[in-house]
This record gives structure tokens, C-alpha cells and sequence, in this order.
């Protein structure tokens, strides 16, 4: 299927499902973000790569569900979701909470003895560099005040306010599953990771972003493009580009 309606099974949404893709990517949205973020980003990857994109709860077609306040409330709901898809060389993709999301479904996954081929990281702070924060107590204002921080105003500016404050508990959710989320003891991973960062970027410093490397022992790429802390889509063909690279042309794993 093509278009902007997007295909749902489960709680992935499917922008453009092929049957012959050589690869599937599972795409965890950042804070304030719904499925259709990806929506981009599934187009410039199709058909080569099947791109399923997580619907949170709370939000959108699943608006009158209630919002998860838990990293591992997101992963442990995902994760048993992830097993029907694995008929193909399945790799993540998280962008800012995304990314720490996408951490932790790759730990299931290694338990599961059905490591992802690739975790691509974006945007985020390596989890076991990770600090708490308070953002989701805030009132409504200091909410939007932080978003327009970590997009650089563009992303609020860009948006109705009045659906912004639609879809505040989701927001405030958002925030206080990143903010309350502790790294544990866990799996050390297999697969190879690829971190992707804006040069740009306030929200996360380039050293934390390396240390993604920390925490596998598989292949470890770092690449910086242009770009603030929505470096996707600040550079969005290059960061396609870079993702499609990484899998098909040079056939993950």
C-alpha cells in the first residue's frame, strides 16, 4: 500500500508495505511524536526496506488508550509484537526517546536469540549515560517551552498549540518515561550499532553519543550529519541515504 493512510497491525503502522522487502525496519518515535513520523522516511526507504512504525498509545488511532509513563511499559508491549516480524532480517531505529526504546527491545531480542541486524541511534544520549529529569511535572507551558527547546522552536512553531494541548498527557507521558528511565544491568548486545548525530545539536554532546559504542560488541559506526537534535529531518535524504547504505548495499549484518 501506498499513501498517507497508513496500515495497521498491531501497534505498528505500515506507510508503504511491500511483500519482497529485503529488510524491516521497527521505527520508535521521540517525545511528542506519533507513527507517522516516519511516515518520510518509509517512502525514501521503500521498497527495499519495510519500515513498521510504533504507535505509542495515547495518540492518534490510539488516542482513547492510555499513555504509557515507563520506557520498559513501551518495550514490554512492542517486544512480544517484534517476534511476527523476524520471516526478515530485522533491524531498529529509535530517534531521541525512540532511541532508548530501541536500546531495550534489542536487549529482548538478544534474549530471545534473535538479535536485530542493526540498531540505529539517533539523537540520543547512550542509555547507560542517561539523567533523569523532572520535565513531565512541569505545568502545561513549561512542557511546550522544552519541546520548543529541543526543536529549536521549529516543531512548535510548525504546530497548532491547540493540538499540542490535545495531546498533552501523551507529551507529559513521554517525558516522564525518558525522565524516570534508569540503564540496568542487562544483555550486552551483539548487533552492530550506528549512531547518528546533528553537528549542531544542543540536547546531546557528541561523547555521549559515542558511547553508544559501549554497549555491544558488534561493529560501531558514528556518523555526523547537518543538523540540530531533528538531525532526521534536518538532513533527511542524507540520513536515508545513510540507513539504506548501511543494510542494503552493504547487506547487513
Amino acid at each position: 500500500m501506498t499513501g498517507s493512510a497508513p496500515e495497521a497491525d498491531g501497534c505498528f503502522r505500515r506507510f508503504h508495505s511491500t511483500g519482497d522487502s529485503q529488510f524491516r525496519l521497527a521505527c520508535l518515535p521521540p517525545v511528542g511524536s506519533s507513527a507517522s513520523f516516519y511516515s518520510t522516511l518509509s517512502e525514501s526507504l521503500s521498497p527495499s526496506i519495510e519500515v513498521l512504525s510504533v504507535q505509542y498509545p495515547g495518540r492518534q488511532d490510539r488516542g482513547a488508550e492510555k499513555c504509557a509513563e515507563a520506557i520498559s511499559e513501551l518495550a514490554d508491549e512492542i517486544g512480544p509484537q517484534l517476534s511476527k516480524w523476524t520471516d526478515v532480517p530485522l533491524a531498529l531505529l529509535g530517534h531521541g526517546m525512540g532511541a532508548i526504546v530501541a536500546f531495550e527491545l534489542a536487549r529482548q531480542l538478544e534474549l530471545s536469540a534473535s538479535a536485530p541486524v542493526v540498531l540505529f541511534v539517533s539523537g540520543s544520549v547512550a542509555p547507560h549515560k542517561h539523567r533523569q529529569s523532572h520535565v513531565h511535572l512541569l505545568d502545561d507551558n513549561g512542557i511546550v517551552d522544552e519541546l520548543r527547546e529541543l526543536s529549536g522552536g521549529d516543531l512548535v512553531d510548525a504546530v497548532d498549540r491547540d493540538l499540542i494541548s490535545a495531546n498533552m498527557d501523551a507529551i507529559r507521558g513521554d517525558y516522564k518515561s525518558i525522565g524516570t528511565y534508569s540503564y540496568g544491568p542487562g544483555p550486552t548486545l551483539s548487533c552492530p550499532i550506528v549512531a547518528l548525530a546533528g553537528d549542531s545539536d544542543t540536547t546531546v554532546t557528541l561523547s555521549d553519543v559515542r558511547a553508544w559504542n559501549e554497549l555491544s560488541t558488534g561493529e560501531f559506526e558514528f556518523q555526523i550529519f547537518p543538523g540540530g537534535s531533528y538531525v532526521i529531518s534536518d538532513s533527511e535524504r542524507e540520513f536515508a541515504d545513510a540507513v539504506f547504505d548501511r543494510l542494503v548495499l552493504r547487506a547487513a549484518p
